[in-house]
């Protein structure tokens, strides 16, 4: 005889609709935000839940990609600095080009200077641009 849908049993919980609200979410997406390993938060999750690691990865990576402005809002003050401190490393390194240049001196190391030194201004840039944007959404 075919099976009623209540008789079927309940999906892991792995593959259930994802709740901001869930606790178990919500603790996954902390751990991300502070910069943990994902194994080490499936690893967790296995411990803590029983599951085994398949249905774990496939929770966090779930989580991951669906909350990735959340998790990426609770990464920002590490990645702001970090994007601050290569913009500044990209301005000195075009300061340095301009002053050699001032002084009379060419070289091809002053080419790679500049495109360095405009990609990391550009890329640190970019960078902060897409964590406060997260930020305000």
């Amino acid at each position: 005889p075919p099976t009623e849908p209540a008789d079927r049993p309940a999906p892991h919980p792995s593959r259930r609709p994802l709740d901001p609200e869930d606790p178990l979410v919500r603790q996954v997406i902390h751990d991300l935000g502070l910069h943990h390993d994902l194994d080490d938060v499936v690893r967790q999750l296995c411990e803590e839940q029983d599951w085994d690691w398949q249905d774990a990865h496939r929770f966090v990576r779930r989580i991951q990609i669906q909350f990735q402005d959340q998790i990426a809002v609770r990464q920002s003050p590490i990645i702001i600095i970090l994007g601050a401190g290569i913009v500044l490393g990209g301005l000195v390194l075009l300061a340095y080009m301009v002053m050699s240049i001032l002084e009379g001196i060419y070289s091809v190391e002053l080419v790679v200077m500049l495109v360095t030194g405009v990609g990391m201004i550009l890329g640190g840039i970019a960078g902060i641009w897409r964590v406060v944007s997260a930020a305000r959404s």
